[in-house]
């Protein structure tokens, strides 16, 4: 089986995008984690951070320890 020049395009394009997106996605999560690092260093409460943030209370906990 062939693929096309448009086969092609499509193929890489949609490569592209899957890549975008888990970067996106991987960038976002390391600026919550950031922004827990921080609150947590004002003293906040692990809930509240966990709240704030939407990570996990458990990751927010390993977030202190380091």
């Amino acid at each position: 089986m062939y693929l096309t020049e448009y086969d092609h395009e499509q193929t890489l394009q949609g490569t592209y995008e899957v890549g975008v997106e888990d970067g996106m996605a991987k960038g976002m999560a390391e600026a919550n984690r950031k922004t827990a690092r921080a609150m947590l260093a004002k003293g906040m409460d692990e809930e509240l951070v966990s709240e704030c943030t939407s990570l996990p209370v458990d990751e927010v906990r390993k977030l202190k320890m380091v």
